[in-house]
C-alpha cells in the first residue's frame, strides 16, 4: 500500500514539476558549456573548429560560448523562453549536421560512433527536451 501511495505521489509530483526541471537542466547545460567556451577552457575547441572551420576565426568560438550562456540564462530566468528554445533547436540541428557533412568524424565505421559522434548524438535528447518545453509551454 505504501508503495502505491509513494508511486502516486511521485507521478503527481513529476507531472507538476517535470517541465521546470527540464527547463532548469537545459539552462544549466547551456550556461555551463557556454561559460567554458567564453573563458577559453572548453575541451571541445579542437573538435569544434575541425568540424566547423568558421569557429577558427578570431572570436567566433567566444561568440558561440556567449550565445550558449545567453540562451542558458534565458531558460534559467524564464526570459524570452520561446525565442531561446527555438535558437537552441537551430543550434542543436547545426551540431547534428556533422553526421552528414563529416561522417568520418562521427563514425569510425558505420554504425560504430567515435567519441565525437557520441558527444553529438546526445544532442538528440537535448533537442527532445527543448521540444517538450515548447509543446507544454505555459
Amino acid at each position: 500500500m505504501k508503495k502505491m501511495v509513494l508511486g502516486a505521489f511521485l507521478l503527481k509530483w513529476s507531472k507538476d514539476h517535470l517541465r521546470e526541471w527540464m527547463r532548469i537542466s537545459l539552462g544549466v547545460i547551456f550556461l555551463w558549456f557556454g561559460a567554458l567556451k567564453v573563458f577559453n577552457v572548453s575541451p571541445v575547441y579542437e573538435f569544434v573548429v575541425t568540424a566547423y572551420p568558421i569557429f577558427s576565426f578570431k572570436g567566433m568560438f567566444f561568440v558561440l560560448g556567449l550565445f550558449e550562456v545567453i540562451v542558458g540564462t534565458c531558460l534559467l530566468l524564464k526570459v524570452l523562453l520561446r525565442q531561446a528554445e527555438i535558437i537552441i533547436l537551430v543550434h542543436l540541428a547545426g551540431t547534428l549536421l556533422l553526421f552528414f557533412s563529416k561522417p568520418e568524424m562521427a563514425f569510425s565505421q558505420f554504425p560504430i560512433l567515435t567519441l565525437q559522434g557520441e558527444f553529438l548524438l546526445k544532442n538528440l535528447a537535448l533537442g527532445v527536451g527543448v521540444l517538450y518545453l515548447i509543446a507544454y509551454e505555459k
